[in-house]
């Protein structure tokens, strides 16, 4: 199974997910690779499956699924949801059966991205960057499809509080979300 290089954000997410169903890392052989080596390896055959944390669509695994056919791992009945309710900062994630060319649409487990900058930023700049992001979302995802995931007012939900900008930023447009 690949997992990403060392370091990077995949494992922890596993080692969250592992338990739930009894498992550990034990039960399966690791592969340590890059994103776009460990998707090679799964269209060469070399790996069973592989885990991605990312954004959809992402291009590696577009490559693969340019030459095999794909398909998601299911959760069991009620794993998702036991998996949800252990951290709440985590979501259910629908993937259209279209995004990569899947028999079935894939339901993942999901995290949201976040910008995060130092508490010293000025509020100003803070909602100069979110209205040059959240108020070109169209341009920007003309751009990079992940970024028509993006839905603003998800970022009143973080588990994490708000910058003061930010806080300015949303408050000016509560009446849109």
């Amino acid at each position: 199974m690949l997992l990403d290089a060392a370091g990077g954000g995949t494992l922890g997410f596993l080692n969250f997910l592992l338990p739930l169903h009894d498992m550990s890392l034990e039960d399966m052989t690791p592969s340590f690779l890059s994103y776009s080596d460990g998707f090679s390896q799964l269209s060469d055959g070399a790996i069973d499956a592989a885990f991605a944390l990312s954004g959809y669509p992402a291009g590696a695994v577009m490559q693969a699924a340019a030459s095999n056919d794909l398909a998601f791992i299911s959760f069991s009945d009620g794993m998702l949801e036991k998996a949800l309710e252990a951290n709440p900062v985590y979501s259910g994630v629908f993937i259209p059966k279209d995004v990569y060319g899947t028999e079935s649409a894939g339901l993942a487990i999901g995290v949201n991205n976040m910008l995060i900058v130092s508490n010293s930023t000025s509020p100003e700049i803070v909602e100069d960057i979110l209205h040059s992001i959240f108020d070109h979302l169209d341009e920007f995802a003309a751009q990079n499809a992940n970024a028509k995931q993006i839905i603003p007012e998800m970022s009143l939900e973080l588990s994490i509080p708000l910058h003061p900008g930010a806080e300015r930023y949303f408050e000016a447009r509560k009446a849109l979300y």
